[in-house]
């Protein structure tokens, strides 16, 4: 990754949307190689770019998501499953307070991420994408919640 701008956090990045990519949610069996990185950033190096640095912005407003999992997450969404990323950044400025929500699931994840900065113990990272992953599939498809829950057995795929 030379020549890269946060290439420990786009190497990470990456690694992430490989695996939901692969749909194993953490599966640490999965073999991802520098090369693999390193190829994958190449062919999307415009989404890598876009994604970085929109994800630095958010993590400067609160630091209630990692960086790298904000951009794994907004790749794997623009590449793998082709959403548009005018939705993908419009969800994630939702979440962040930048613009108004206009989704209920939005504020109830908020509060599930700004609360677990207090806790003692933290969200592990596959149950923090499982939060993000079941906002998200509410907010496409329109759905709100009254309480957003994620159980260690919940296989959830991006929409």
């Amino acid at each position: 990754m030379n020549d890269v701008k946060n290439p420990d956090k786009l190497s990470a990045a990456i690694r992430l949307k490989f695996i939901l990519d692969s749909s194993t949610f953490f599966n640490t069996r999965l073999k991802i190689t520098n090369t693999n990185i390193r190829d994958e950033y190449i062919a999307n190096k415009s989404v890598y770019d876009f994604h970085m640095t929109n994800s630095l912005l958010f993590n400067r407003k609160y630091k209630i998501i990692p960086v790298s999992n904000i951009c794994g997450i907004c790749c794997h969404l623009e590449i793998k499953k082709s959403n548009d990323r005018k939705k993908i950044i419009s969800f994630f400025s939702e979440l962040y307070g930048m613009t108004e929500s206009t989704n209920q699931v939005i504020e109830l994840l908020r509060s599930i991420l700004v609360n677990n900065l207090s806790q003692r113990e933290k969200l592990s990272a596959d149950t923090r994408v499982k939060y993000i992953c079941k906002a998200w599939n509410a907010y496409i498809s329109n759905d709100t919640y009254k309480k957003l829950n994620v159980t260690k057995a919940d296989k959830l795929l991006f929409l």
